[in-house]
């Protein structure tokens, strides 16, 4: 991962943290993004470089592996020490910005560990293919049976590291697919919750109505029964005018 002690030589990729003493980012979420960029290009290159080694009469890509390995481990130490800045700074951001900060911050990390494996895979193949040619190279006066040997070896070790690189490819996939299921769920989740909203908002409307129209039924009650007590009394007084 890019949060490992970096040094030099050999020691690691991606840099060491600094221990928060850099709370301003050295370079900004988009430059970072195109930084990623640049170090996916340039390790697309090395792989291109590394298939054509064994290829007879290119020279120039053997001459080159090297130079270009070199160029990819300065990019991922480099890349790997601004993903570190950046958590120092975004732990001192405002809790809203902080939390859309985490989400892109995560992702460039991901992308990172990602071109960083393909890196280190590239890598690997490269060193195996140079101890082979030299071996073949230092061989070259045995018989041809040893050096058919030799490149068979060599062709199932690259077949190998391609089978790797295509497993990755497939667990990225499958975990794309297990991140957009999730969000869809979330997204349901949250259609669902609105639906209930409304629901209660709807029935609270109609509650207030049915209390409204009891009202104005019990009002009524109270109308006709007072006209009729009216009523009542007006027949007995009736009554009583007619009888003196």
């Amino acid at each position: 991962v890019y949060g490992g002690g970096g040094g030099g030589g050999n020691s690691g990729y991606g840099g060491g943290y600094n221990g928060g003493r850099h709370p301003t980012p050295r370079v900004t979420i988009a430059q970072l993004s195109d930084n990623l960029l640049q170090f996916q290009q340039n390790v697309t290159l090395l792989q291109q470089l590394v298939d054509s080694m064994d290829r007879p009469g290119n020279a120039e890509a053997l001459s080159q592996v090297d130079s270009q390995v070199a160029v990819v481990h300065d990019l991922s130490v480099r890349i790997g020490q601004q993903l570190t800045d950046q958590v120092a700074y975004i732990e001192q951001r405002p809790r809203d910005e902080a939390s859309s900060l985490k989400v892109t911050h995560a992702k460039l990390g991901k992308d990172y560990n990602r071109v960083l494996q393909q890196f280190r895979v590239a890598e690997d193949m490269a060193r195996q293919k140079q101890r082979a040619m030299g071996s073949k190279n230092r061989g070259a006066g045995t018989e041809s049976g040893g050096r058919v040997v030799r490149d068979r070896a060599v062709v199932k070790q690259d077949e190998r590291l391609r089978v790797q690189m295509q497993e990755q490819a497939i667990n990225e996939a499958i975990v794309r697919e297990r991140e957009d299921e999730i969000r869809e769920i979330h997204q349901n989740v949250t259609k669902v919750n609105e639906i209930f909203k409304d629901l209660a908002e709807i029935v609270n409307d109609q509650q207030e109505d049915i209390n409204t129209v009891e009202a104005m039924i019990e009002k009524s009650h109270a109308h006709a029964r007072s006209g009729l007590d009216q009523v009542e009394k007006a027949n007995e007084h009736q009554q009583g005018c007619v009888v003196s």
